[in-house]
């Protein structure tokens, strides 16, 4: 073998090991105010309607990073709260990285389809953003939808003739473009932390 293909050889190997050597390298830990699911999960498919009246299903869930919410539009509080903050997060995202933005849809699912039909959604949910997504369907779809995804839910009676309150998670769920369960974000919610503890996760599954 001559000097110069020798050395050829050992710079070849040199950079090999360079780029070997990067990729092996821990990436920097996830400081995410929540829990991370490694791997992602993956639910069952369902079948629910959107404030349009149109399917929502499993597959509705792919091809964007997807933040659900679950509660009801006569909510007296966290509710409103929540998508408002999203409405925020959604603004930010917009702004700073309009590429990634692209890339997500904010999902209200309904936990009192009794009350919210889709024309309900459909005069609430556009309130906190023009790209929201109301979403409703029978009580057996939502009870079997919201016991997979670990979300709590109770009707609870305010009384004669007052109506009732619904107690639910205040968790939102982030799903990937997969339709995987990526994360679950927790309360108390700001605008800001939701927008970087998302660009973390979408950094890193790059």
């Amino acid at each position: 073998m001559s000097r110069f293909t020798l050395v050829v050889a050992i710079a070849a190997a040199l950079v090999a090991g360079m780029w070997l050597g990067s990729t092996l390298l821990p990436r920097e830990p996830l400081t995410v105010h929540g829990t991370v699911l490694e791997p992602p999960r993956r639910i069952s498919d369902f079948r629910l309607v959107d404030h349009r009246g149109r399917p929502f299903s499993l597959t509705s869930l792919q091809g964007k990073w997807s933040f659900l919410f679950f509660g009801y539009t006569h909510c007296p509080d966290i509710c409103s709260t929540t998508l408002h903050t999203l409405a925020q997060m959604d603004d930010i995202l917009r702004r700073e990285q309009p590429d990634i933005h692209e890339q997500t849809q904010v999902v209200f699912v309904s936990v009192d389809p009794q009350r919210d039909s889709s024309e309900r959604l459909a005069t609430y949910v556009p309130y906190f953003g023009s790209g929201f997504i109301g979403v409703t369907g029978s009580s057996e779809a939502i009870e079997r939808l919201t016991r997979e995804l670990g979300i709590l839910h109770m009707r609870v009676e305010r009384g004669e003739g007052k109506g009732y309150l619904v107690e639910h998670s205040s968790a939102i769920l982030l799903f990937d473009p997969q339709g995987r369960q990526r994360a679950v974000l927790t309360a108390p919610h700001q605008a800001a932390t939701l927008a970087e503890d998302f660009r973390q996760l979408a950094d890193h599954e790059t």
